[in-house]
């Protein structure tokens, strides 16, 4: 796993780099940016819910924003959580 840090931009990810028998590995695991107020997942390819967690710590819901699930469909996870 390789962590990227970006303070100035405020972008994080985390990566799945190396290699897997003849196969290079190069996938994004986790990708949130910071604007403003919000935090933007852009990508979640854990079984943890980021949202949960982030809820956890403090963070309004209104304020995080699940960039991976099409703009159509996101009202759905809002009736169903």
């Amino acid at each position: 796993m390789e962590l990227i840090f970006d303070d100035e931009r405020m972008r994080y990810l985390v990566l799945w780099v190396g290699w897997y028998k003849y196969k290079p590995i190069h996938q994004c695991v986790v990708h949130i940016d910071i604007v403003e107020d919000s935090i933007i997942i852009q990508c979640n390819d854990t079984e943890e819910s980021i949202v949960e967690k982030l809820v956890e710590m403090g963070i309004y819901q209104e304020n995080i924003s699940l960039n991976f699930i099409h703009p159509q469909h996101r009202g759905y996870l809002e009736i169903a959580t």
